[in-house]
């Protein structure tokens, strides 16, 4: 019996986490169908059971501040043209785009010429973003487009509760939108073997904590928050030590503020980490601050749960999804660095009460965010749409 054809297509799968989860969904969608995977870059490392379909868009970046949106469009039209000769040479049942420009622009297309179905895969909602994030053109240019993309997809792949409500009020029908979140094994971020040795965690050092925070270092990672409430600490005269794991082009800014708030001798920053290398931070952690002012999802907050940390996360979107407060891990309010503070407080001052909520992160990660079961939601939602 012919496997349906699935095809997923999404830019620069090289490098970038969307890529890897993107490309983990891909081998084991296999099981069901037979996945062709198009993109401008893959990793050296691909799977063996997907065909992988690599395009060359017409480059804009000599616009300089001006080029996303050309670049956006220049890659869409060089994946509607890649779909148009795999429709020829072996026809396509479902087509699964990232992104707002592929679906408006390519999933259209190919549904009105050929009636390929298709869905759209939400890594975020834009409008959603502190004010200054993306340029007001992109903005723009997205405000115009999006709402197209809700209504129009067969099928809405969410991360989290509420990028699904986002996407619903944007035009979506709420049958239309899947939950299908993010799946985390141990061995994605290099711990091997199933038991997490707890050695070392909070209580090793009775006179300070270990804070971790790792992630980009963008303006909606909230990282201020974070530096501002290690600040406060260090007037509460609370021992404690910050690693930040990220780097990028505002990490000189983030410095200087840690001089300036007077922790930069608590503070250590270090450059991007491949993810397969970060289980050696979170092993050697005791608290994983997560601050963010919009996470549609929070992959860091799996990481640390499976690794045996305590996990702090801001109070919304997909990190309130993962954690349940006092259970599990503890929610703060973002952007509210006292509260931080005194968050971060009363966990030194209570380390050895604190070990059920570590292993309840860690069953519960393993019984919610497992890949198989996701995979099958996502089987049975396109299953029912091609129907």
């Amino acid at each position: 019996m012919r496997k349906p054809h699935l095809v997923i297509a999404l830019p620069s799968i090289a490098g970038r986490s969307i890529g890897s989860y993107a490309l983990r969904r891909a081998k084991l969608l296999a099981e069901f169908y037979d996945v062709s995977v198009i993109s401008d870059s893959f990793p050296d490392t691909l799977p063996v059971d997907v065909r992988c379909m690599q395009i060359t868009p017409r480059n804009f970046n000599y616009l300089r501040r001006f080029c996303h949106v050309p670049n956006e469009l220049a890659f869409a039209y060089a994946v509607r043209c890649e779909l148009k000769r795999l429709q020829v040479r072996k026809s396509i049942d479902f087509v699964l785009f990232h992104g707002y420009t592929l679906t408006r622009f390519a999933g259209r297309y190919l549904y009105r010429l050929y009636d390929v179905r298709y869905g759209m895969f939400m890594h975020g909602h834009i409008f959603t973003r502190p004010r200054g994030t993306y340029d007001w053109r992109l903005t723009a240019f997205y405000r115009w487009m999006a709402p197209a993309c809700y209504k129009e997809a067969h099928l809405v792949f969410a991360l989290s509760p509420d990028q699904k409500k986002l996407a619903i009020k944007a035009g979506a029908t709420a049958h239309q939108v899947i939950l299908a979140p993010n799946g985390i094994e141990n061995g994605d971020i290099g711990i091997c073997g199933e038991s997490i040795d707890m050695a070392g965690k909070i209580g090793g050092e009775p006179n300070r904590i270990r804070i971790l925070y790792v992630g980009r270092f963008s303006a909606e990672k909230g990282v201020e928050t974070l530096i501002a409430a290690c600040g406060l600490l260090a007037k509460w005269k609370v021992g404690y030590s910050l690693t930040l794991v990220g780097g990028g082009a505002r990490s000189k800014e983030l410095a200087d503020l840690a001089e300036r708030t007077g922790i930069a001798d608590r503070v250590e920053f270090v450059s991007s980490v491949p993810r397969e290398q970060l289980g050696a931070f979170y092993r050697a952690t005791d608290i994983l601050c997560v601050p963010s002012l919009d996470e549609p999802f929070g992959n860091v907050v799996l990481e640390g749960l499976i690794s045996g940390c305590l996990v702090v996360g801001s109070e919304l979107g997909g990190i309130r999804f993962i954690i349940s407060d006092g259970i599990d891990g503890y929610l703060v309010p973002a952007s509210k660095p006292r509260k931080w503070a005194e968050k971060l407080k009363f966990i030194s001052e209570n380390k050895g009460g604190l070990d059920a909520l570590r292993e309840n992160g860690r069953e519960m990660v393993g019984r919610r965010f497992n890949w198989e079961n996701i995979i099958l939601d996502m089987h049975k939602s396109i299953s029912r749409t091609l129907a």
